[in-house]
């Protein structure tokens, strides 16, 4: 990837304008520095600040190594969606849109969730660093979390009223995670896993 020449008041401004042009965080960029900005006396002999940036490559090659990826999965599932990633402090986040997203998120997110640990082998198969892959879809995993906070809730009350345990259907480490977390100082309940992957399930129950 070339350098694209930004203009600015500062040195921090040109860099912003850098990161909004290129789409990605300051960390992912490599700046140059061609002239610090000056302001002169009274607008004489004042200006502007002139740095040159990219992305980085070691992260261009991680994002389209994904995107590539991911990209020949979706061709030959022959459905219209757009990928969209972005890389952070190792984490890479990807994000689906389009009218197909349902056939990849699948039924409660499995399909989204196993494309998700797909990439992450291939990002880190003999890679020093490992990177994390956060998949999502039409903000599909916002989603499910309010709806099981909801639902872990709901639950909750049902048990405090009852005084008998409720067991939940099976769900994925992710998620048991929003149910735990949700219901973590939740007076009267407690809660805990049981059997074994994919067949783990979250018990809600009396304290």
């Amino acid at each position: 990837m070339e350098f694209i020449e930004k203009y600015g008041k500062t040195v921090e401004d040109a860099i912003n304008l850098a990161v909004n042009e290129l789409g990605q965080p300051k960390e992912n960029l490599e700046i140059r520095i061609i002239q610090e900005s000056k302001n002169g006396f009274f607008g004489i002999g004042a200006r502007k600040a002139i740095i040159l940036a990219k992305i980085k490559k070691e992260n261009l090659i991680i994002e389209i190594k994904a995107r590539e990826f991911l990209e020949k999965i979706i061709s030959s599932m022959n459905i219209n969606v757009e990928v969209k990633s972005i890389l952070k402090n190792r984490t890479l986040f990807i994000d689906i849109s389009g009218d197909d997203v349902g056939i990849l998120i699948g039924k409660r997110g499995q399909t989204l969730d196993s494309l998700q640990h797909i990439i992450t082998l291939v990002l880190n198969k003999n890679n020093d660093h490992h990177i994390t892959v956060i998949l999502d879809a039409e903000n599909y995993r916002e989603k499910r979390k309010q709806t099981l906070e909801k639902l872990a809730l709901n639950l909750a009350e049902k048990v405090k009223l009852s005084n008998k345990k409720t067991i939940l259907e099976p769900m994925n480490n992710y998620e048991r995670k929003i149910i735990h977390s949700t219901l973590q100082n939740y007076e009267g309940v407690i809660t805990y896993s049981q059997g074994e992957d994919p067949n783990r399930n979250v018990i809600i129950a009396p304290k």
